[in-house]
C-alpha cells in the first residue's frame, strides 16, 4: 500500500461514526487490528491476523453495520447502539458489548465444569477432564479417574484369558510343527551347530544384504548393533507405562551393565509390528547408536532382543515431557515449591538449541521436533528425544507413510514433504512459542487442513502475550519462508547464550498467573495433528 493511498484511506476512516469501532488495515498481504482512533500510519503490517467475521472497508464504512463481536454475534439495539450475544463458553465481563472472553470453567473460584476427580483443562468455549499420572478412566467418560492399581484385578482377569488361549493355540502349532519335521526326511536336512556366542572372542561379519535379508527375532541384533547388546537376565521390565511411542509402549525398568543397575525408560518394539514401523524404529535405533553423548539428548543405554520383541533401553527422565510439564506449571501459584521462573523458560530453549547442534552436526534430521518430543532430568535440563533419520545427504524427501503432526512442520515439509535440518529450525520455532506460551496448542484457531494454505498467504502465529519482541522476533527467523532465510542452531545456541547470560538484567518470558487469560489456548484435540 502506498503513502498517498494509506493517506486517503486514513481520511476515510476518520469520518466513521463511533458505531464502527473496530475495522482492519490491509497492507502488505497482511490484516491488522485497529480500534477507536488508533492512527492507521502506526499500524504495524506484519504477522497479524483480523478476529472472526472481521467487516471489510465498506463495511466498516457503513454505519448501519454493527461492528463484529469476536467469539460472539453482533446484535443492533433500538437506540441504534451495538451489544454481542456470546457463543457458549465465553461471557462479555468488561461491559463494553463487543469482545467476548473464554470463560475459565476450571477457576478454582468459580468452577464450572462436572469434572469429578479429574484435572479440569480449561479450552476455547468449553473444557476438558483428564486423569493424573497413575490415574485412568475406565468408564470412558473422562471424568471419573481411578488409581490404576484398582483395575489390576480386572486386568489379570483378562489376561489369564488371553494367555490360556494363547497358550492352545501355541500347543496346537507346536504340534503340527513336530509332524511336518517327522515328514522330513533326515538326509534333506543340512547339519547346524549350535555356538555360545559368550564363549567366542571373534565377531562374525555378514555382507550387507544378507543382513538387510535376516530377521532379527530369529538371529538377534544387527551386526552394527551387537555391542549394545544387553543380556535378557540383565534387564528387568516393570509393570508401569511411561508412555506410548510410535511404535510401543514405552515402560520403566532397571538395567544391569557391568554390575551398575540403573534405572531406565524402555521401548518396546513388539514382534507383530509392521515392516514399515520396524524399520521405522531400527533407523531410530541405529541413529542413536551413531550420534554419540551429549548432555542435551537422550542417551540410549543398551539393546535386548528377546522372543519376537525388541527392547531398547534409554535413560531415564523423570520429570517427564516438557509439554505436560509445561501445562502442570500453569496450576502453580508463584510461592509453590518448584513453580516455574522466567530464566528456566531460557534454559529450557537454550538446553533444545545445545542439543539440535549436536544432532545436526551428527547429520541427523528431527522432523518431529515439539515439546512432546523433550524430556526433562530431575535438575530440569532438557533433552532430546524422539529424532530418528540419520542423512546420507542434505535433503530427505519422504516417502512411507509415517504420520508427522502437522503444526510442527515447516511450509516447505507441509507442500513437498521434504525435510533439511532449516526445516528442523522452523520447528524450533514452533517449540520456542510452546514455550512462551506455556505449553499452548500451535495455531489453536486453525483447522489442521487449512494450515499449509495459511502458511502460503503469509500468516504466522502471533506474539504471546508474556513475550518479549526479541524472543519473537527470534520465532519470525525460524519461520522465514526460505530455508536459507533462517538461522542455523549454532546461530541459536549464540543468541539465546546471550539472553542467558543477561537475564539478571532483561526479563525475555514473563510468567503471569495471575489469570487463565494470560496463557495461550490449549486446545488437546489438535495437540497431535
Amino acid at each position: 500500500m502506498t503513502t498517498s493511498a494509506m493517506a486517503s484511506l486514513w481520511t476515510n476512516l476518520n469520518v466513521m461514526t463511533s458505531v464502527c469501532l473496530l475495522y482492519a488495515c490491509y497492507a502488505s498481504g497482511q490484516y491488522c487490528l485497529l480500534s477507536g482512533s488508533d492512527d492507521i500510519r502506526n499500524c504495524p503490517i506484519f504477522n497479524c491476523n483480523p478476529p472472526p467475521e472481521l467487516p471489510t472497508f465498506p463495511d466498516c464504512l457503513n454505519i448501519t453495520k454493527c461492528p463484529p463481536c469476536v467469539n460472539g454475534k453482533p446484535n443492533r439495539l433500538p437506540d441504534e447502539s451495538c451489544n454481542c450475544t456470546c457463543d457458549p463458553g465465553f461471557s462479555n465481563p468488561s461491559g463494553d458489548g463487543k469482545i467476548c472472553t473464554d470463560i475459565n470453567e476450571c477457576s478454582a473460584s468459580l468452577p464450572q465444569h462436572d469434572c469429578v476427580n479429574a484435572q479440569c483443562i480449561n479450552t476455547v468455549g468449553s473444557f476438558t477432564c483428564m486423569c493424573n499420572t497413575g490415574f485412568s478412566n475406565p468408564s470412558g467418560d473422562g471424568k471419573t479417574c481411578i488409581a490404576n492399581d484398582q483395575t489390576n484385578n480386572t486386568a489379570v482377569i483378562a489376561v489369564v484369558s488371553v494367555v490360556g488361549t494363547a497358550f492352545t493355540i501355541v500347543l496346537i502349532a507346536c504340534g503340527v510343527r513336530m509332524w511336518r519335521k517327522k515328514r522330513t526326511p533326515k538326509n534333506n536336512r543340512p547339519k547346524r551347530t549350535i555356538v555360545e556366542m559368550d564363549e567366542v572372542d571373534y565377531e562374525v561379519t555378514m555382507p550387507e544384504d544378507v543382513i538387510a535379508l535376516t530377521v532379527y527375532e530369529d538371529i538377534g541384533l544387527p551386526s552394527w548393533a551387537l555391542r549394545w547388546e544387553i543380556k535378557w537376565k540383565n534387564l528387568v521390565v516393570e509393570d508401569t507405562v511411561l508412555g506410548q511411542g510410535n511404535f510401543g509402549e514405552v515402560r520403566s525398568g532397571t538395567v544391569n551393565i557391568d554390575g551398575k543397575i540403573t534405572k531406565t525408560a524402555i521401548k518396546v518394539l513388539k514382534g507383530h509390528t509392521s515392516k514399515t514401523d520396524r524399520e521405522d524404529f531400527m533407523e531410530e535405533f541405529r541413529t542413536m547408536t551413531n550420534i554419540g553423548y551429549h548432555p542435551n539428548v537422550v542417551s540410549l543405554l543398551g539393546a535386548c532382543p528377546h522372543e519376537d520383541d525388541l527392547y531398547v533401553a534409554l535413560e531415564y527422565l523423570p520429570k517427564g515431557d516438557l509439554r505436560s510439564y509445561l501445562r502442570r506449571d500453569r496450576l502453580q501459584s508463584d510461592s509453590d515449591e518448584g513453580a516455574l521462573s522466567s530464566t528456566q523458560l531460557i534454559k529450557f530453549a537454550l538446553d533444545i538449541a545445545k542439543g539440535m547442534k549436536h544432532l545436526a552436526m551428527s547429520g541427523v534430521i528431527h522432523r518431529d521436533l515439539a515439546a512432546r518430543n523433550i524430556l526433562l532430568d530431575e535438575r530440569l535440563v532438557a533433552k532430546v528425544s524422539g529424532f530418528g533419520l540419520s542423512r546420507g545427504q542434505d535433503i530427505y524427501v519422504q516417502t512411507s507413510m509415517r504420520r508427522v503432526p502437522t503444526r510442527w512442520l515447516a511450509i516447505e515439509s507441509l507442500i513437498d514433504h521434504t525435510y533439511t535440518t532449516q526445516s528442523d529450525v522452523w520447528s524450533f520455532g514452533i517449540l520456542l512459542w510452546e514455550i512462551a506460551s506455556i505449553g499452548g496448542t500451535p495455531y489453536p484457531s486453525i483447522a489442521s487442513k487449512s494450515l499449509t494454505d495459511e502458511l502460503k498467504d503469509g500468516y504466522r502465529m502471533s506474539k504471546p502475550p508474556n513475550c518479549d519482541d526479541k524472543i519473537y522476533s527470534l520465532m519470525l527467523r525460524c519461520w522465514e519462508e526460505h530455508p536459507s532465510h533462517r538461522p542455523t542452531f549454532s546461530d541459536l545456541v549464540r543468541i539465546l547464550s546471550e539472553m542467558d547470560d543477561n537475564k539478571t538484567e532483561h526479563t525475555y518470558l514473563i510468567i503471569d498467573r495471575s489469570g487463565c487469560e494470560n496463557f495461550s489456548v490449549i486446545r488437546p484435540e489438535l495437540d497431535d495433528n
